[in-house]
């Protein structure tokens, strides 16, 4: 793991299918970093939407991320899903080793 991938704040997640949804933190719209919403009661209070369970929300301009649907985005103004790290699983230990092309934000 270089050390400009130690400085990129991200989230890891366990999804009800047991895979992991591995995201940088940095939102795609200008690059505020969003935060992990586990309920849908206070995002339809904080960010004018009510998802169907946990997701990653954007306090800057309210942009909000569906994890179960690849970060999809599901309402506010981001253009694109946040951008994923590379991981793998060793052992007991999920490694991070990059991070998606097209860069952080």
């Amino acid at each position: 793991l270089g050390t400009q991938m130690r400085d990129i704040p991200g989230y890891v997640v366990k999804l009800p299918t047991g895979e992991f949804a591995v995201y940088s933190r940095i939102c795609p719209h200008l690059g505020c970093v969003f935060n992990f919403v586990p309920n849908p009661d206070d995002v339809a209070k904080g960010y004018n939407y009510r998802p169907d369970g946990p997701v990653f929300a954007c306090p800057c301009h309210l942009s909000v991320f569906d994890i179960q649907q690849e970060g999809k985005v599901v309402s506010g103004p981001a253009p694109r899903p946040p951008s994923k790290f590379v991981y793998k699983i060793e052992g007991d230990q999920l490694v991070i080793s990059d991070l998606e092309s097209g860069g952080v934000a």
